[in-house]
């Protein structure tokens, strides 16, 4: 996903692209979908060549749809990329049942790929579109924002937000909540949306230095926890990505909140992102921790976060580590690696040993079936 809406990689010979490919993307576009032609797209964060661009495209898509026309220059088959694009689809777990092959008939696709397929003409694309648009729906592959040509969502009235916010103070998140509950309780689903949109602009728009951006902070906060889907991922995301601390503070408390609330929808990504106690702030990292801490009782990934900090080169990421490892262990000890404690005994930060040794007799105590039965219960 990108920008919110559902990404569809339009894999395609750049012969093709201006007759073919490109009608279906701004059909698709119009949709709702963010369909994606790589050539024409900008460098996505972490992506410098070639490969690392597609990659970056793929990791980011929902949906696949390869353009298979004939390339001169291969005899019966289509361009190079497309198979090498097709192949990396098919490996990605979350795009492999969702790839959408239309070829020429002159095209012959190598017999490692065979795959099922719809007839494809070069210089019709509005019967290629319609058979992706089929496919999309039958997968359930839908975008995820109103077509272009909806109205956008209208304005607050001026001076709303003002009000609302009005004689609230720092650290004063409850009052925060008890103004968004009483007024989401006499306000629709797509008004509460308008207000979370206004609110997290405000929050965006706010002075770093200012009391401003922890007030209207509290407010997005509130709404997240009335009603998490008002808070949208990928504003969460901005906010983690934000330069200003205020900002990833804010994040780091709503991933905590969802943590105890909703953690199978908890980004494990952003968690880590923040949860940096060498580098970053202890009102980001602090809450960061909490949420990784939350999520390692339901989620075993989760643990891996804790456990990154256990292994790195700094002594204030371990410190953090050996504690938030207790913290759980005293909730439910058999969730706890012992090796990586037994390696923590051995540190040479001699608090971080200290605590290390402090925790151990509490994991040997755990036995292998109690270790089992955690999460190995219905292993295959």
């Amino acid at each position: 996903m990108l920008e919110g809406r559902t990404v569809v990689f339009i894999s395609c010979m750049a012969a093709v692209k201006d007759q073919l490919a490109g009608p279906i993307r701004d059909q698709l576009n119009d949709l709702g979908y963010h369909a994606v032609i790589v050539m024409d797209e900008p460098l996505l964060r972490g992506s410098f060549d070639p490969e690392s661009k597609v990659d970056a495209y793929i990791q980011a898509s929902d949906a696949f749809v390869a353009l298979c026309t004939a390339d001169a220059r291969v005899g019966y088959g289509t361009a190079q990329n497309i198979i090498d694009e097709i192949g990396r689809a098919r490996s990605h777990p979350r795009l492999r049942e969702v790839v959408c092959v239309l070829k020429e008939a002159s095209v012959t696709l190598p017999s490692n790929i065979n795959p099922v397929w719809d007839a494809l003409e070069g210089d019709r694309p509005e019967p290629a579109f319609r058979v992706i648009r089929r496919q999309l729906e039958a997968w359930g592959v839908v975008p995820t924002m109103a077509r272009a040509a909806f109205a956008a969502m209208a304005a607050l009235p001026a001076g709303f937000l003002d009000d609302l916010f009005e004689g609230t103070r720092l650290a004063q998140q409850d009052k925060a909540e008890s103004r968004i509950r009483a007024l989401f309780g006499r306000t629709s689903k797509e008004g509460q949306r308008r207000v979370a949109r206004g609110i997290f602009d405000r929050v965006m728009a706010a002075p770093p230095d200012s009391d401003d951006v922890h007030v209207t902070s509290s407010f997005l906060e509130a709404c997240l926890r009335i009603d998490p889907a008002l808070v949208e991922m990928p504003w969460l995301e901005q906010l983690v990505e934000s330069p200003v601390v205020q900002h990833r503070m804010s994040a780091a408390m709503m991933l905590w909140d969802l943590a105890e609330t909703s953690p199978g929808i908890v980004p494990l990504d952003l968690v880590a992102k923040l949860a940096k106690p060498a580098t970053e702030d202890w009102y980001v990292f602090a809450p960061a921790l909490g949420a990784a801490k939350q999520l390692s009782l339901t989620r075993r990934s989760a643990l891996q976060v804790v456990l990154d900090l256990a292994r790195s080169l700094n002594a204030d990421d371990r410190d953090a580590a050996v504690r938030a490892l207790a913290d759980l262990a005293r909730v439910d000890a058999p969730i706890v690696p012992i090796k990586h404690v037994r390696r923590l005994t051995r540190d040479s930060d001699p608090s971080i040993a200290a605590a290390a040794n402090e925790l151990l007799p509490t994991l040997e105590a755990v036995t292998d079936e109690e270790r089992r039965a955690r999460y190995g219960r219905f292993g295959l």
